[in-house]
């Protein structure tokens, strides 16, 4: 399929030095959308750009809007890009501003949801969805139909199911790709094109479930090099996330050309595997039940901050060989102030590997008081930060003038205070969470 991407003419304007993608062929009848701040999609974090006065306050699910993704925010339902009728196209671009400057972001959905994010045209036409360097999209389920995709190098892209592409669907890979139910490209009839450079460590396709379609291998749904291998990093394990559907036609055959590829077809048997905040947000419990288990040495439960580069958490000793129900559970002490992603790697007695599904986890907004703590020494309070971070601490008389400023560096700190009169004084702790403010008298 033919990409049509036109030139940029705004760099003059931004200045020397800044780095600028092509800008995107819309039209001046579509609603053009920016991130405005972290949190839910609503009016409050967003804002229009461009388009014409009959454009709601937030994008309208269905229609050729464009989003630019340039902050944290999440889902409140399903979301469509692009409508299955007119002469137009949407478009979700994730990390860029609509003047095409880059600048991280985030699209996810809200922990214990399962969302579906739809990329769709009436038309062969421009790329539908552009994950850029430092952009993240994790959402349960995902669906490119008749419009063309690219994650460029350092994008992410997570499902924690299916993700479907249908009707001619090319997908370019030169980040990462990672599918944990199946990849479904059986209403592709053949026609659908996965191509990329994604072959750095973390980087390429990787699908936990099968591949699905209308051809027997794996390799045909693949643009390949000179020896039929195909040009990106591709890993399928072979077994998909509890509950994801199986897609309605034939496994695609093949051997994956991932070196460190490792089968999902536990010696396990997994009942469940979930997270709970304790502590007010500060300590992250992980609990999984196994209903059988065979030759089972340990287990190594990991976490990442992107979904890819899984880092060791803690190591907890497996039950050898049961068939009865068995816990186990850890604490996450210090766990991350933003999305964050947990996984078992369960090793056999003979060091065979298989790792579990992942499983995803939005940090607990911040609330309560018992994050300040006033001490015996009227010159001394005790900040205990949420979620195991520092931050900025301000404290403001009255007036709301700033009367002392510090910056914490670690969660659990005994900050010394200048000499204050008397008086009631408002803390407020700004973390990467979020902001907290308590009030303390002063003796």
């Amino acid at each position: 399929m033919k990409k049509l991407l036109l030139p940029s003419f705004v760099g003059a304007a931004l200045g020397v030095g800044v780095s600028l993608a092509p800008a995107v062929a819309q039209t001046s009848q579509q609603c053009v959308y920016e991130t405005t701040a972290n949190g839910p999609i609503s009016a409050a974090n967003i804002r229009k750009v461009s388009g014409p006065g009959s454009c709601a306050t937030t994008p309208t699910s269905g229609t050729d809007f464009y989003l630019y993704v340039i902050h944290d925010v999440t889902l409140t339902g399903n979301l469509a890009v692009g409508s299955t009728s007119g002469g137009t196209s949407g478009k979700l671009i994730v990390g860029r501003t609509a003047l095409g400057v880059a600048d991280a972001g985030s699209l996810s959905e809200p922990t214990g949801q399962n969302y579906t994010l739809t990329i769709q045209s009436n038309q062969q036409s421009d790329i539908g969805l552009d994950v850029a360097g430092g952009g993240i999209v994790s959402v349960n389920s995902l669906v490119i139909n008749k419009v063309d995709a690219i994650i460029q190098t350092n994008g992410i892209v997570n499902t924690e199911c299916n993700a479907a592409l249908s009707n001619n669907t090319d997908l370019t890979i030169n980040g990462r790709l990672n599918v944990q139910g199946n990849l479904d490209l059986t209403g592709s009839s053949g026609g659908t094109q996965i191509s990329g450079s994604g072959m750095s460590a973390g980087n390429g396709l990787r699908v936990q479930g099968n591949i699905y379609g209308s051809n027997n291998t794996v390799n045909s749904y693949f643009t390949t090099d000179g020896s039929g291998n195909p040009t990106l990093t591709v890993c399928v394990q072979g077994l998909a996330a509890a509950g994801c559907t199986t897609p309605t036609g034939p496994a695609a055959s093949g051997t994956s050309n991932d070196p460190n590829c490792v089968s999902r077809v536990l010696p396990i048997t997994l009942h469940s595997f979930y997270s709970a905040w304790r502590q007010n947000g500060r300590v992250l419990a992980l609990t999984w039940l196994t209903a059988s288990e065979k030759n089972n040495a340990t287990f190594i439960v990991e976490r990442a901050a992107d979904g890819a580069e899984f880092v060791r958490l803690q190591e907890v000793n497996g039950a050898g060989n049961s068939t009865s129900l068995r816990s186990y559970s850890i604490t996450d002490d210090a766990p991350l102030a933003q999305l964050a992603y947990y996984r078992l790697k369960q090793v056999d007695y003979d060091g065979t590997v298989a790792i579990s599904a992942i499983i995803p986890v939005q940090p607990l907004a911040l609330s309560g008081t018992d994050w300040l703590q006033a001490t015996s020494t009227p010159q001394q309070v005790r900040v205990v930060a949420p979620q195991s971070v520092g931050g900025q601490l301000q404290v403001l008389d009255m007036v709301g003038r700033v009367v002392f400023s510090q910056q914490l560096s670690t969660a659990n700190s005994l900050v010394a205070l200048p000499a204050m009169p008397a008086g009631v004084y408002v803390y407020r702790l700004a973390t990467p969470a979020g902001k907290l403010t308590q009030r303390l008298m002063q003796q």
